[in-house]
């Protein structure tokens, strides 16, 4: 079990610590069955959202595929990962009793699942402008798909640097 709040940093004597701390530990040993149920379908819903929406996000993006390349290209894909990974984040950060697992197969799970979907998309995209004889270079599938992740990641990673650095003080 581990709870988003910090004991130590709320400048309370060891014995508010230990009360505290105890409180919370039968608190989460009371849970009912149901409960226990109810935390675990919004952690696997959370799951669901963030793949139908990666997925969702990467067949928008194919018209930006098709009549934009270069700058203008990466920094629309850059900004759309950003948002989703804020998105991600708050719908996975904000359940309650997460736990570390659940934390690591959020973390990896999802931007591989992500990485996969946008090179998949990608390189569809270069294929249909083919097809409809555009005149839009090709893009590269590797490119588009890491700036794609690296931007929905980046969330998740100043949201996790800066607990640390929070833990910290």
């Amino acid at each position: 079990m581990s709870h988003p709040i910090n004991l130590n940093r709320r400048n309370w004597s060891q014995a508010e610590l230990r009360k505290t701390a105890d409180i919370l530990a039968h608190a989460e040993a009371e849970k009912s069955p149901t409960m226990r149920f109810v935390e675990q379908s919004a952690f696997w819903t959370a799951l669901l959202i963030a793949i139908i929406g990666n997925f969702i996000i990467s067949v928008v993006l194919v018209p930006f595929l098709l009549l934009l390349h270069g700058f203008g290209l990466y920094f629309t894909v850059f900004i759309i990962g950003v948002t989703f990974g804020i998105v991600f984040n708050v719908l996975v950060h904000y359940i309650e009793d997460l736990g570390e697992n659940q934390h690591i197969i959020a973390g990896a799970f999802i931007p591989a699942l992500a990485l996969i979907n946008m090179f998949i998309i990608a390189h569809f995209s270069n294929r249909l402008e083919i097809l409809l004889l555009l005149e839009t270079p090709a893009h590269s599938a590797v490119g588009i798909s890491a700036t794609y992740v690296a931007a929905f990641v980046i969330p998740y990673l100043l949201k996790h640097f800066s607990h640390l650095r929070h833990d910290k003080l």
